[in-house]
Order: C-alpha cells, then structure tokens, then sequence
C-alpha cells in the first residue's frame, strides 16, 4: 500500500475511492468528526467560561491517508500557532 492521502472538499470527491477504500475510511471519518466536535465544544467553553479568544481555522478540506488497515491505529492533529506554521504542535495518539 503505498499510503496515498485523498483529498475530499466535495461530496462528489469521495466517489474517487474504490468501495473497500471506502469502507476503511468510514471508521477514520467518525473519529475526524469526533475531534472536530471536541475541537468546537472546547472553543465555546474557554470562550464562555475563561473569557479566552480561541480561533479555530480548519481547512475546508478532509484528508485521509489510506494505509490500506480497517479500523484506526492512530491519528494525528496538527495545532498551527502562526498562518505560515511556526511553533506548530502535533499530536499524535496511537491505539494501544
């Protein structure tokens, strides 16, 4: 498997996937839509709560790696500080 990583901004972009890609991509999907809502919901509260200005920017943009496994071993998200990517924070969560 050689990895490839997808682009999906469109509906349409996911007909690019061959019906087994698809189906290992499903359960990536879910845990992106879960940290996405993570994402949201801790904004709110530290806008609410602790009076701090969080600005979240996400790309208009889905990527998926297609390393050829069923099921999540782990992901990465990737913090960007600064428009060009200084002082980025990446975190990386592996499946134990």
């Amino acid at each position: 498997m050689s990895d490839k990583i997808y682009e999906f901004r469109k509906v349409e972009d996911f007909l690019q996937l061959t019906e087994e890609q698809f189906n290992r991509f499903l359960p990536d999907f879910i845990h992106w839509f879960a940290i996405r809502k993570t994402f949201i919901q801790k904004k709110q509260v530290a806008i609410e709560e602790l009076g701090v200005v969080v600005k979240v920017n996400p790309e208009p943009v889905i990527k998926w790696k297609d390393d050829g496994k069923n099921g999540v071993d782990g992901y990465e998200v990737t913090i960007r500080h600064h428009q060009h990517g200084e002082n980025d924070i990446k975190i990386k969560v592996k499946k134990e």
